[in-house]
């Protein structure tokens, strides 16, 4: 009764977080193929799916075109369509036509709204957390956030191989390292980059020694039915790091 209770209250007090099912097999199957600015442009298009549209990137109440994606993206009209075929091609998003403009649609397999599929792991990727981060940062920054969520371990919220782990002293924490193979980019860079996502409140470096750990924050991604008391404490742990 009391898991219950906690349920329910989890319920009504995330009634205003909406969240995207981003599913972490498929994810890895295209991470290597796409670049950041690939995967930027994905998670920058997430914030735009609706309940029943069947992954239809929607604004407003109208349909994404390919004008309104280049505002999103920031890029010009040819720097667009490249990624956008991209996408395409490696079957992230598909188009159809309506009248004379193009339309958009994220596909199921990798992202879905409203609903999830049974016995495939998935990281919820709040929507309106999201759009606020990825506004501020270039789309290779964007395109970090992207990569990781298959690597968000479901209730310490640690970037880490086994994200799955049930005993936390056995999670297999992610190294500055293994976190530039995974993303594609040097060390510096990487440091870089999660110098950004830290100075917006996304992600939380620690360091004991010379091992560094990484920690997303739970208003961004999140895995479990209900919070619990280390998500406060997490969120605790961000507030102090921002001030």
């Amino acid at each position: 009764y009391r898991r219950y209770l906690e349920k329910e209250r989890y319920i009504i007090s995330t009634s205003d977080k909406h969240w995207v099912a981003s599913y972490h097999d498929p994810i890895k199957e295209i991470s290597d193929k796409l670049s950041l600015t690939e995967t930027g442009a994905i998670i920058k298009l997430l914030p735009y799916m609706q309940f029943r549209t069947d992954g239809k990137l929607i604004r407003n109440g109208k349909p994404l075109k390919q004008k309104d994606i280049q505002r999103i993206l920031k890029r010009g009209k040819t720097a667009t369509s490249t990624i956008l075929h991209k996408l395409e091609k490696i079957g992230v998003i598909s188009v159809n036509k309506e009248g004379r403009s193009n339309v958009y649609f994220i596909s199921a397999k990798f992202h879905e709204k409203g609903n999830v599929r049974d016995n495939e792991k998935f990281t919820k990727l709040y929507q309106k957390r999201t759009r606020e981060i990825t506004d501020k940062l270039a789309l290779h920054e964007a395109g970090i956030l992207y990569k990781i969520l298959p690597y968000f371990h479901y209730s310490r919220y640690y970037l880490c191989a086994n994200p799955d782990e049930i005993d936390t002293d056995n999670i297999q924490h992610i190294s500055r390292k293994e976190l530039a193979t995974i993303v594609g980019l040097n060390e510096d860079d990487v440091t870089r980059t999660v110098n950004k996502l830290r100075s917006l409140g996304a992600v939380m470096s620690t360091r004991t020694g010379k091992t560094v750990r990484y920690i997303v924050h739970p208003d961004v991604m999140f895995r479990q039915t209900v919070e619990t008391d280390w998500t406060n404490v997490v969120r605790q742990m961000f507030a102090e790091h921002f001030k």
